[in-house]
């Protein structure tokens, strides 16, 4: 009987002992929600896979086998923290997106990016988000790849699923942000974090809904002004 089994008997339902498809996406589940409280409350350092195993009800060898190693489960974690924070975001552009080349008057680009805005700053200074975020600072000169993990898995999916909906306004000749897509989404993005998220980290009260919506209206009116197409004047 496999190590799983006996930790948790619900999981005996499948054929031979083995989990069911939904019974292992509950228990994966189960591990990676168990693994974010431990490193939100412990840190990297002082969470163990012994201390994981036992609070996810499951045995070490299926950590391994299923995550590689901590480093592996704190990645899988911070994927679906990002995974929420994204979600709703690609949802949004892909949408926008694709509306825009279905329609002759595509959707209004400072609305879809008030939307995005909103999403970002509001998902990614939620209690959770912040303290992986500060696992991430406090470990990333002993564990670099966590601040590595961080940039690519994080910012830099932000950052393209952004650029992908200001391509689409470029090519229709609604903004200009070419040559450099991604530069101009870098910068939208960083307009709306700015230090929110940094002050939160050390402890300053988190923003609340209105002074939230007041800074990312001002942003992307900001952005919008920056990104506009201008017709050359006389002479």
């Amino acid at each position: 009987m496999s190590d799983d089994v006996q930790a948790n008997p619900t999981l005996r339902a499948g054929s031979g002992g083995r989990p069911t498809r939904e019974e292992a996406a509950a228990r994966d589940r189960r591990i990676l929600d168990t693994a974010a409280a431990m490193f939100e409350r412990r840190g990297y350092e002082g969470t163990t896979i012994d201390a994981l195993a036992e609070a996810a009800g499951v045995g070490k060898p299926t950590l391994y086998a299923r995550f590689g190693d901590k480093g592996g489960l704190f990645a899988a974690v911070f994927r679906m923290r990002v995974e929420a924070v994204l979600a709703p975001v690609v949802a949004e552009a892909t949408a926008a997106a694709e509306a825009h080349e279905r329609a002759d008057t595509p959707p209004d680009l400072g609305h879809v990016l008030r939307t995005i805005g909103m999403l970002m700053l509001q998902r990614w200074l939620l209690p959770d988000s912040i303290a992986l975020s500060r696992v991430i600072v406090a470990e990333a000169e002993r564990f670099p790849e966590l601040a590595r993990l961080s940039h690519t898995e994080g910012w830099l999916r932000c950052v393209g699923t952004v650029a992908d909906l200001l391509r689409s306004y470029d090519r229709a000749g609604a903004i200009a942000v070419q040559p450099d897509v991604e530069e101009a989404a870098d910068l939208f993005l960083s307009l709306i974090m700015g230090r929110k998220q940094r002050a939160v980290m050390l402890g300053l009260p988190a923003p609340d809904l209105a002074a939230i919506t007041r800074r990312v209206t001002r942003c992307v009116d900001i952005f919008l002004n920056g990104v506009a197409t201008r017709t050359a004047g006389p002479g």
